[in-house]
């Protein structure tokens, strides 16, 4: 090889490429299969069958692809060019997904859905195309025999030119107003095309330096909307046509790729997660499709911008595996999908609650402080953040005894005022002041036991020398067509290493020796350390991983915050912020021969697969420590691959003190939902200042307080460690409104507001509590997230496809009846008003449930389905108003459960009583469920994460209560029952108390309720521990009710 024709940096193919670069060259793809030479399939019912529910392709070209079925309406499309025989497709599940092997992960789901099916091959009579259709029956019995069977989906691989085509029988959409009843005939369910490829769908470039450049062309149907794309940002949470790059990124500010910050959906975040979901492709009919792309490497996508008519899909490493998925609706889909990349473990209840971070608490006085104050402001607190000051030396899984003396003594006092505390946890080991005499048992027992991921690299192509060696990352730097421009450094330079480093004597000393791999993390300005990194892709090494927590959770730290995940590297040492691509590292298999070491892939080609297994041995780390025995365990993370919410919540990474930062974070937090993360968001008021501003302007926090109210992480979390900002506390705003007395008069009522705002939205989300734990507690047995977007809650509106789209960006439903309007303007902008839209066909009432202790105000007129109108929610300390800071609706027959307003979630004493407030208008069935918000053995046993052996501790020690309203004529039939009892009376009373608070509101255009009555199971009426009242002042029926409801069931009549 000649030396112009060697690779580095820039010029080396195995580096991130911009999604533009990648498709613009894709074009030119002249290699992909023309026609269908042969089919293998199998009708064996055996889970070790490879063919079993699956489609073997070969190609006129010499290459095959292997579709399978995973359950009647998902499948999955596998193409590798370089294999030439079906045999080649390995049967071994990636570590996204829920089971080790292909056979296993199909039984999962098949008895998780309960359902009986196979797949039936058919040639078609002219030759022309096969068909693989799933068939349902509804007995074992007739499944073995292949009788009485109902097609559920079908697929088509037409033979030349070669194209795939899926259909299904679909549901006629319901109208919102039904249509006259001689038009019912046409009401019937057709077969319809749900997804379908373009004629040669896959295209492709010969494999190169590992590289293996793939592309499937889907067509796009005109009236499509796209939706889901993870974390990614973009100002819209219906996509418009764009180029999208996944690849795990420590991309700080989300510009450093287009320079044009979070509006730009273009950008790599710290979350690869290449999923989304099509709607209202056929509209009419219900159906739902969504994508997943399983790749830990990089993936691109062009979602109809080269070419109005496709989505292209790219992979440049590894093969093409996508899994499909189609359902009648958006609910079905999602937990299709998490029962192929599991739903998370249950989390401890505080995790809900408020929590502070910030980059600069450097003292145990800075911590006391802080809670201190929160607690003499009235604003409740659960959680406390302390960021990487709390380290010796940068050493993880270290605290600094001088900074933070008596460590077990402060998180003990912390806790008694009820704050919880978690600490920043990077993956990188610390070579600061390495060899000096003093121990740092992580660090010597890695190099002893040879954990550590050796320096050793993929040469092909290169010149082998380290003087050669060139990194790239990406830093704002733009073309002359506004397309990205890598940056190249050279780490044989004394220059390219930061500051901080001390023991790196030369790049070449290092470079290829098979001694550990030297990187390091930066933390901001000069501080950061150099270090080595676990080798956590293997199974022993993340054992040793879990250990080193003990120390720290022995002395009372509650949870994790992990850190630096992707594993942001700094620039010197490694590509995109990373590990450098060429390095090996363990490919993480699930099976591997005894003694021998586990087989190697590129850092590209494994590029989100360390970071996924950070969290995996963060968390089973924790649970196997004996000072965690039956506890929940909770890790935030900053970003990884699909899968990872099994073992964490995350967070957005490094966000700003901007408008357009707050204006993306519901979108966010939406989109995550229907990957299946249920806990995630941003940072509250932003973690980096907007320029050279030392706080978050008090407008934008206040309405980023307000409008994640109800939103399922609910983190402030800023940075003052080298005084980028003073402060970011609610609190502070008052303090520096009293220190500064020059800006009272322009403005001071705003910085006044900003205190009592907060507090209260703080405290309301702490009066629904029970509503956002619900909603979690339900995300184990479905799937759902807590909070949704209207078009899983209202799947009815079609105009939210159409006029009302721009407000799905900004509004969000708490489980299914309680929306929020967040506001995502400044008052400069919109003068403290909204446009505000309640989707349709149901009707909505205005918020009406205060902190204060009562019952709440009367319903105000009800509000139409569908109606869009100017809503004033101006900024004011006034109290009167504050409720109206950001605008909230009630859906008719809404059921809300409220509970008195704590300064931290646990505290119970006394017991908490529950008030259910039943809403006038349509039926309902709400889900409440009651447990000691801890423990491990109180999660549900029967739903399909808990059958992974990773976790096996759940034992259903809980109580659900279903809730249920029936409107009859004038009266309201309100039934509560104990439908699972796994907690007991004794913990139910000491947690709520004996009673609980039912409240019948009444429309104002209604008649009072004069009489209620109570029923047991049987029928019979009951007194013992009931009692009715109207309450005129604020026209509802309240009665009091045993929460051992008598039996375990009772029903409360209320009429006129």
């Amino acid at each position: 090889m000649s030396p112009s024709s060697l690779v580095a940096g820039v010029s080396d193919p195995l580096n991130f490429v911009p999604a533009e670069h990648f498709f613009t060259r894709a074009a030119q793809y002249p290699h992909g299969p023309s026609s269908i030479t042969n089919v293998h399939t199998s009708s064996s019912l055996k889970s070790e069958d490879p063919l079993r529910f699956a489609a073997g392709l070969e190609f006129d070209d010499g290459t095959v692809a292997i579709i399978h079925f995973a359950s009647p309406s998902v499948w999955r499309v596998r193409y590798d060019p370089t294999f030439k025989t079906i045999a080649d497709y390995s049967m071994d599940n990636s570590r996204s997904v829920m089971e080790k092997t292909w056979g296993a992960l199909v039984d999962s789901i098949q008895r998780d859905l309960n359902t009986m099916w196979r797949t039936r091959f058919t040639p078609s009579e002219d030759g022309e195309y096969f068909t693989l259709a799933t068939v349902t029956y509804l007995s074992v019995e007739d499944r073995d025999d292949d009788k009485n069977g109902t097609i559920d989906t079908k697929l088509y691989m037409w033979k030349s030119p070669f194209r795939l085509q899926v259909t299904r029988k679909l549901e006629v959409t319901p109208l919102i107003i039904p249509v006259p009843p001689d038009l019912h005939e046409t009401n019937v369910p057709m077969e319809k095309v749900v997804w379908q490829t373009i004629a040669r769908p896959f295209r492709y470039e010969p494999m190169k330096y590992r590289v293996n450049n793939i592309i499937l062309h889907v067509w796009k149907k005109g009236s499509a909307e796209f939706l889901g794309f993870g974390e990614q940002g973009g100002k819209h949470l219906l996509k418009t046509p764009s180029q999208m790059n996944y690849y795990c990124y420590d991309n700080m500010l989300y510009g450093n790729l287009y320079n044009k910050g979070p509006l730009d959906d273009r950008e790599p975040l710290y979350h690869s997660c290449p999923y989304f979901v099509e709607m209202n492709a056929l509209p009419g009919y219900s159906n739902v499709t969504a994508t997943f792309v399983d790749n830990y490497s990089q993936v691109v996508i062009d979602l109809g911008k080269s070419n109005a008519g496709r989505v292209s899909i790219g992979t440049r490493f590894n093969g093409f595996d996508a899994y499909i998925m189609s359902a009648d609706n958006v609910a079905k889909l999602i937990e299709s999908h998490t029962l192929l990349v599991g739903r998370p473990h249950l989390k401890p209840r505080y995790v809900l609650g408020n929590h502070q971070g910030c980059y600069g608490y450097r003292t145990r006085e800075d911590l006391e402080t802080v809670v201190a104050e929160y607690r003499a402001a009235r604003i409740p607190l659960d959680g406390l953040h302390i960021d990487v000051d709390f380290q010796d030396r940068y050493r993880t899984f270290t605290w600094n005894e001088d900074k933070f003396p008596d460590v077990p003594g402060m998180f003990a006092e912390l806790r008694e005022k009820g704050v919880k505390c978690c600490t920043n946890i990077t993956p990188v080991i610390s070579l600061k002041d390495e060899g000096e005499g003093d121990d740092y048992p992580t660090l010597q027992e890695g190099l002893a036991k040879n954990y550590f991921i050796p320096d050793t690299r993929y040469l092909e192509g290169t010149s082998g020398k380290p003087e050669d060696v060139r990194y790239t990352y990406y830093w704002g730097n733009l073309d002359e067509q506004g397309l990205p421009v890598p940056q190249e450094v050279d780490p044989n330079l004394g220059s390219s290493t930061p500051v901080y480093e001390q023991n790196y004597s030369t790049f070449a000393d290092n470079f290829n020796s098979g001694s550990p791999y030297h990187g390091g993390v930066s933390y901001g300005a000069e501080l950061g350390t150099p270090g080595y990194y676990l080798d956590l892709n293997r199974p022993e090494v993340r054992d040793f991983w879990g250990q080193q927590y003990e120390k720290l959770f022995e002395a009372g730290l509650e949870f994790v915050w992990q850190d630096m995940t992707t594993p942001a590297i700094a620039t010197g040492y490694g590509d995109m912020k990373g590990f450098p691509s060429r390095l090996w590292i363990s490919t993480d298999p699930h099976f591997t021969e005894p003694g021998q070491p586990p087989p190697r892939k590129t850092a590209a080609e494994l590029w989100a697969l360390y970071s996924f297994n950070l969290h995996k041995a963060t968390y089973l780390g924790l649970n196997k420590l004996e000072c965690r025995e039956n506890k929940r365990n909770f890790i935030v993370g900053r970003g990884s691959f699909s899968g990872m919410h099994r073992y964490a919540g995350l967070w957005t990474g490094d966000n700003a003190s901007t408008w357009d930062f707050w204006h993306i974070s519901v979108a966010q937090v939406l989109a995550l939902g229907y990957i299946g993360v249920t806990i995630a968001g941003s940072d509250m008021g932003g973690f980096m200042p907007n320029g050279d501003e030392k706080f978050c302007d008090p407008d934008l926090l206040i309405r980023w307080y307000s409008g994640s109210v109800l939103l399922p992480w609910h983190r402030n979390h800023y940075i003052r460690r080298s005084g980028e900002k003073w402060f970011q506390e609610p609190y502070q705003y008052t303090n520096y409104l009293r220190d500064h007395p020059e800006i009272e008069a322009d403005q001071g009522w705003l910085y006044s507001a900003v205190e009592p705002i907060c507090r209260y939205y703080v405290s309301l989300r702490y009066s629904l509590m029970q509503l956002l734990y619900d909603k979690m507690f339900e995300n184990q047995v479905n799937g759902l997230p807590i909070v949704r977007s209207m078009l899983i809650t209202d799947p009815l509106d079609q105009t939210l496809f159409n006029e009302q789209d721009h407000f799905l960006d900004s509004q969000y439903v708490c489980g299914q009846d309680l929306l929020v309007c967040a506001v995502t303007e400044s008052h400069t902008i919109n003068i403290g008003k909204r446009h505000t839209y309640v989707p349709q066909p149901d009707n909505w009432y205005t918020f009406n449930l205060r902190i204060d202790g009562s019952l709440g105000l009367p319903l105000s007129p009800v509000v139409e389905g569908g109606s869009v109108f100017m809503y004033d929610c101006h900024i004011s300390a006034n109290p009167d108003h504050i409720p109206y800071v950001t605008p909230m609706y009630v859906r008719e027959g809404g059921i809300i459960p409220q509970i008195e307003v704590r300064q931290y979630i646990g505290d119970k004493s006394p017991p908490n009583p529950i008030t259910l407030h039943i809403y006038p208008g349509k039926n309902n069935t709400y889900s409440m469920y009651l447990d000691d918000g801890a423990s491990r053995t109180s999660a549900p046993d029967m739903v399909p994460q808990e059958e992974f052996p990773e976790d096996n501790m759940a034992r259903s020690e809980y109580r659900e209560v279903l809730v249920s309203q029936t409107t009859l004529g004038t009266s309201r039939h309100i039934t509560l029952t104990n439908v699972h009892d796994g907690y007991g009376p004794a913990n139910v009373a000491r947690d709520i108390g004996n009673t609980y608070t039912v409240v019948a509101w009444v429309d104002p255009c209604e008649p009072q309720l004069r009489t209620g009555t109570f029923t047991d199971r049987s029928g019979k009426e009951v007194t013992a521990g009931c009692s009715f009242k109207w309450d005129a002042a604020v026209k509802a029926g309240v009665a009091t009710i045993p929460v051992e409801l008598l039996g375990g069931m009772l029903t409360i009549v209320m009429k006129p």
